[in-house]
């Protein structure tokens, strides 16, 4: 009997085939890297459950997403509506 084995795929684009056009469409796994800083600069430990993840989400939405990305997230808003290129290309 001929034993099979199975290799390990370490790029995403192996792991769809030959749908390599959807794999580019959805980029790359680059972004989960810096979850794990967002996570270090909370001084959380890892998510392993129910309870550490709403802790994390927690932390976030206090420091991080209301604080920064949502004042952030307003000040483009205001900018695309009024038509401000330039102000909109500053805060980018």
């Amino acid at each position: 009997m001929v034993k099979q084995t199975q290799m390990a795929l370490s790029d995403p684009a192996e792991w769809l085939g030959n749908w390599h056009p959807l794999a580019e469409q959805l980029g790359s796994a680059d972004g989960l890297v810096e979850l794990g800083s967002v996570s270090s600069h909370l001084s959380i430990a890892p998510v392993h459950d129910i309870a550490t993840f709403q802790s994390f989400l927690r932390r976030y939405h206090q420091e991080i997403l209301f604080p920064i990305e949502l004042v952030a997230v307003n000040a483009a808003y205001f900018h695309s509506s009024s038509n401000e290129l330039r102000e909109l290309v500053a805060l980018d």
